[in-house]
């Protein structure tokens, strides 16, 4: 839940930004928003989003997402979804903004959507398989 909601028991649009963050991020990690680690519950956000806002994030998002999105072409050859993986991690991180003001807007949320599913239409056009 936003914090915001939490906190108030406000509900904005904010909030339902905040909750496309963090389904967008079960989704690319294929694990759950909330789990259990040394019997304490873990925001999977407070695991992510350190890894995420650093520099050189290559290796964490490999570690990061689902291994389940690594998928072989008809040519049996690994189709790297590293870049892609990356564009939607900081999308989420976006959407998670603990300050509602710091979050992206819906409409900003679709329109960087369509812009990534336009670069990976344009980039599959010019892949060989």
């Amino acid at each position: 839940m936003a914090p915001e909601y939490i906190q108030t028991g406000t509900m904005t649009p904010k909030v339902d930004v905040y909750a496309f963050g963090v389904v967008l991020l079960e989704l690319i990690t294929g694990r759950e928003a909330v789990f259990l680690s040394d019997d304490q519950e873990v925001l999977l956000s407070e695991t992510v989003i350190p890894g995420i806002d650093g520099t050189d994030v290559g290796a964490e998002v490999n570690d990061l997402i689902d291994s389940r999105l690594r998928v072989k072409n008809r040519l049996g050859y690994i189709i790297d979804h590293t870049e892609l993986a990356l564009r939607l991690l900081k999308l989420s991180v976006a959407c998670l903004a603990r300050e509602p003001t710091n979050r992206l807007s819906m409409a900003e949320v679709v329109s960087a959507l369509m812009k990534i599913q336009q670069d990976v239409n344009y980039s599959q056009s010019f892949s060989v398989e």
